[in-house]
C-alpha cells in the first residue's frame, strides 16, 4: 500500500509539471519540494527496496525506473534552479566516499549486497542522464578501477587454475551485469576489457570447469554484444594483431560464441547482427593469413 501511494504521488507530480508547468509553479508552494520529498525520490532511485518495493517483481523492476526518469526529466525541465539545488546536494551527499550509496564502498563490503549494487549502478546512470549527478571527474579512470575491483571480487588466482568466488544466483548476476553496464557507460576502452574475454586459461566455477573467456562472456553476453553492436568498427579496432595460432584460438572462440548468440536470440540479431557480420568480414584477412602461411 505504501509503495502504491509513493508511485501515485510521483505520477501526480509528474503529470502536473508536464501538463501544467506554469500553473503548477504558481499554485504549489516551494516548501512542497522539501528535503523529505527529495530524499524519498532519490531513495526510489538508489534503493527502492528500502521503501518496500520488490525489485524481483519484473513489472516493478521495469516500470519504477521509467516513472522516476519521467518525473526527473519533467522536473529538470520546469523547476527553477533554486528548487533543483537540493537534488544536486543530496545526491552528492548520498554518493560521496562515505555516503549511503557510494559504489566503491559497497563493493568493499563483506559480504557484498549485489541487489544493492544493481540499484545503485542503475541509479547513478539515471541521475547522470538527467544531469542531477555529475559523472566522476575522470570517468574512464573510474571505470578501469571499477573493472579491476569487480574482477578481484569475482575471481581468485590460484597455482593450477583460477577460481570463481561467486555463486551466480539472480541477485549476483544482475548486480554484476548492471555494474559492467555502468563501466561501459563511463567510457572504458574495449582494449582494457577484451583481453580477459580472449583468455583460454581454466577456471573452476560453481557449475564446473570452463575457460576464463567463456565464463565472462556467458555472464556478460548481452552487455558485450550490445557494446559491440553500437560501437562503430568495434571488432576491426579491437581484435588486435594476430600473429600466431595461440593468439587466434581464443579470439575465434569469442567471436563464435557471439555469433551463436546472434543466431539464437532474435532481438540481438536484429539490433546488432549487421554490425557484427560487417566486422567479421572486414577483419577476416587477419585470420586468413594464418592458414596461408
Amino acid at each position: 500500500a505504501k509503495c502504491t501511494v509513493i508511485v501515485r504521488l510521483l505520477n501526480f507530480i509528474t503529470a502536473f509539471w508536464s501538463k501544467y508547468p506554469q500553473d503548477t509553479m504558481r499554485s504549489i508552494d516551494s516548501l512542497f519540494y522539501n528535503n523529505d520529498l527529495t530524499k524519498l525520490i532519490l531513495t526510489c532511485v538508489f534503493n527502492p527496496t528500502q521503501l518496500g518495493f520488490d525489485i524481483n517483481n519484473e513489472e516493478i523492476n521495469k516500470k519504477l525506473p521509467e516513472r522516476i526518469l519521467t518525473l526527473l526529466k519533467s522536473m529538470t525541465i520546469h523547476l527553477p534552479d533554486q528548487l533543483l539545488q537540493p537534488f544536486y546536494d543530496i545526491a552528492l551527499e548520498m554518493t560521496k566516499t562515505d555516503g549511503l550509496y557510494n559504489l566503491t564502498k559497497e563493493l568493499n563490503q563483506n559480504p557484498i549486497h549485489w541487489s544493492l549494487i544493481f540499484t545503485i549502478t542503475r541509479g547513478h546512470r539515471l541521475l547522470h542522464d538527467v544531469r542531477l549527478l555529475p559523472k566522476p571527474n575522470q570517468p574512464e579512470e573510474c571505470a578501469k578501477e571499477l573493472w579491476t575491483t569487480m574482477l578481484s571480487k569475482m575471481i581468485t588466482h590460484e597455482e593450477n587454475f583460477d577460481k570463481a568466488n561467486l555463486v551466480l544466483n539472480v541477485d549476483t548476476q544482475r548486480g554484476l551485469q548492471s555494474l559492467f553496464d555502468y563501466i561501459i557507460y563511463l567510457g572504458i576502452k574495449p582494449n582494457e576489457v577484451l583481453p580477459y574475454f580472449f583468455q583460454s586459461n581454466r577456471i573452476h566455477t560453481d557449475s564446473g570447469m570452463t575457460t576464463m573467456g567463456t565464463y565472462l562472456l556467458t555472464l556478460f553476453k548481452h552487455q558485450i554484444t550490445s557494446w559491440l553492436g553500437i560501437t562503430p568498427h568495434f571488432i576491426i579496432d579491437n581484435v588486435g594483431e594476430i600473429n600466431s595460432v595461440e593468439q587466434c584460438r581464443p579470439i575465434v572462440a569469442f567471436l563464435s560464441t557471439v555469433l551463436d548468440l546472434c543466431s539464437r536470440e532474435k532481438d540481438i540479431r536484429q539490433q546488432y547482427g549487421r554490425q557484427f557480420i560487417h566486422g567479421i568480414y572486414t577483419c577476416w584477412p587477419q585470420f586468413s593469413s594464418l592458414y596461408y602461411s
